[in-house]
């Protein structure tokens, strides 16, 4: 299995509502333009802390191979320009089965051993 690659960006601004709305439409537009693309864009809580922590998720069922993800650090670069304290922290993912780990529950251990029994008297 090819291992699909997720971008995670974080950053911070002073002007959260304007900042969402402006990566709400970049993250149209791109996904109108990539098929396969989807994003989304988390505030961190607690909602009225300043200054907001934004976090965009872009996945495409393919995976984000470098070109696209250049197409997503340009268009997001450009939209946000002037609402981003510091810089934009880009973290780049690949899917747990690739990854060689598995999701819980499916582990070749899982049901191997019977679960723990609390010790009596202790």
């Amino acid at each position: 299995m090819t291992a699909r690659r997720e971008l995670y960006i974080y950053w911070k601004t002073a002007t959260p509502a304007a900042a969402l709305s402006l990566v709400q439409v970049a993250q149209e537009a791109l996904c109108t333009a990539a098929p396969g693309l989807q994003a989304r864009v988390l505030r961190r809580e607690p909602g009225d802390a300043m200054p907001a922590t934004l976090m965009e998720i872009y996945r495409h069922t393919d995976g984000i191979d470098p070109a696209l993800q250049a197409r997503i650090e340009r268009a997001l670069d450009a939209a946000t320009q002037g609402h981003v304290l510091g810089e934009r922290h880009v973290e780049v993912f690949v899917t747990s089965v690739a990854a060689g780990l598995t999701t819980p529950g499916t582990s070749p251990r899982a049901g191997s051993r019977p679960p723990r029994t609390p010790a009596r008297g202790v």
